[in-house]
C-alpha cells in the first residue's frame, strides 16, 4: 500500500509548523503542482519569500536564477515576480536582456 501524500491544502496550511514544512510549501508555490497535478496558483514571490524566511538562501538563489532565465526569455510572470522581489529587497537589481 502506498503512503498517502499530504494534500496541497495540508502542505500550505502546515507551512508555519516547521522549517521543513515552510520549504515544502514554498516549493509548492513555486511549481504550482505536486506529483504532476496542478493544485495551487504559482506564486514566485511568495515562494522565494518563504524560502528566505526559512533560511534556505541557496535554494532561493537557485530559483531566482531560474526566474531570471525565464524573464530573459520574455516570461511576463517571471519579469513581474523579479521586480516585486527586488522591491522587497530579496533580489539585487534585476537585469532583463
Amino acid at each position: 500500500e502506498q503512503a498517502k501524500l499530504p494534500s496541497c491544502e495540508h502542505i500550505l496550511a502546515d507551512a508555519d509548523k516547521s522549517r521543513a514544512a515552510k520549504i515544502s510549501a514554498a516549493l509548492l508555490y513555486y511549481h504550482g503542482m505536486q506529483m504532476g497535478k496542478r493544485c495551487v496558483t504559482v506564486d514566485y514571490v511568495k515562494a522565494i519569500t518563504m524560502l528566505s524566511e526559512a533560511g534556505e538562501s541557496s535554494t532561493a538563489a537557485t530559483l531566482v536564477k531560474e526566474l531570471s532565465t525565464r524573464a530573459n526569455s520574455g516570461n511576463p510572470m517571471a519579469i513581474n515576480a523579479l521586480k516585486k522581489l527586488e522591491k522587497l529587497g530579496l533580489v539585487k537589481e534585476v537585469r532583463v536582456e
